[in-house]
């Protein structure tokens, strides 16, 4: 035998051997046992939480599957005629979107049909700045799913099992990553400032029974209206309540009141005092009647004892300077 021979042969058989290992090892199989390795894929990720706010600048979309009638067929999602998503039932998946509107089309079993689904004009929804937009895909007949707008509490509670789609990738140029939502800025406690009360006596403003100010009423609410324009910086609300005596028929004290706690609004509201709400004016007549135990026939001794409770409350609510 030629030892030359011999010898290039078996070189020529280490060089085959050395490729074939290399194919193997490529293929992925085990030289030793010529098996293939298996690899796994995960359909599904994280079981569904609570999302975390959307950014200002973003909209927050999860689409889920929880039911399906064809359980077996992936239900391709198509936003603006690009693939993002296939889901599965028992999916979802979320992902940020800038504002504004966009098509979404769900097709089952696309892969059958050439992925065509993509050329089909979809549903238009409107996608919120700063908002969580819920979308559930639901088929009323096998075959032919629809995208349903869904509240919150009630994806959240069809949600509760759910697990993220993650054995595909997203193609669709609408999907952005999710950007952090900035905390709101603290805000500080209104204080409500306790109203403040000033009575006046009826007889200063006004002649016994009657309802025209008097000189001297003018020169008093004067003074109180430049008092409130220089302490308050803000007047939220003022009421005048008019309030009379107990002598006299109670239908006739509940008119003269409420005419006397009139001109008195009236004039506050001519003469410069400023409310965010405007003045009220309420008559209460001889309720609450600040004395008690006077006599109520019309004598001076019982006009006397009574006169405290002729009076006018100007009832202040604001922010004083």
């Amino acid at each position: 035998m030629d030892k030359t021979r011999s010898h290039g042969g078996a070189f020529q058989w280490q060089k085959l051997s050395r490729a074939c290992a290399l194919v193997m090892t490529l293929c992925g199989l085990n030289a030793a046992s010529q098996t293939p390795q298996v690899v796994s894929i995960e359909m599904f990720g994280d079981v569904f939480v609570r999302p975390s706010p959307a950014a200002a600048s973003q909209a927050k979309i999860l689409m889920y599957r929880a039911q399906a009638l064809t359980p077996q067929s992936p239900a391709n999602i198509y936003l603006n005629g690009q693939y993002h998503a296939s889901l599965l039932k028992g999916g979802f998946s979320e992902f940020c979107v800038e504002p504004g509107r966009a098509a979404v089309n769900v097709v089952i079993d696309d892969a059958n049909r050439q992925h065509s689904g993509k050329l089909e004009p979809g549903q238009s929804f409107e996608m919120p700045a700063g908002r969580i937009v819920y979308l559930r895909l639901r088929e009323m007949v096998p075959g032919k799913p629809q995208v349903q707008y869904v509240t919150t509490s009630e994806a959240e509670s069809e949600m509760a099992g759910t697990r993220r789609q993650i054995h595909t990738v997203s193609r669709a140029a609408l999907v952005k990553d999710c950007l952090v939502a900035q905390a709101p800025a603290p805000v500080a406690p209104v204080v409500q400032a306790e109203p403040q009360k000033i009575s006046m006596q009826a007889d200063t403003l006004f002649e016994f029974g009657k309802a025209e100010l008097r000189n001297s009423g003018y020169a008093t609410l004067d003074k109180w209206i430049q008092q409130f324009n220089e302490s308050y910086s803000t007047i939220d609300r003022v009421k005048v309540l008019g309030y009379t005596d107990a002598i006299g028929p109670n239908q006739l004290n509940a008119l003269l009141s409420q005419r006397r706690a009139d001109v008195v609004k009236d004039y506050l509201t001519t003469h410069g005092l400023k409310s965010k709400t405007g003045i009220e004016a309420e008559g209460r007549g001889s309720l609450d009647l600040a004395k008690t135990g006077c006599a109520i026939k019309p004598t001076p001794e019982n006009k006397e004892c009574h006169a405290p409770n002729r009076r006018v409350v100007m009832v202040i609510t604001g922010s004083k300077k």
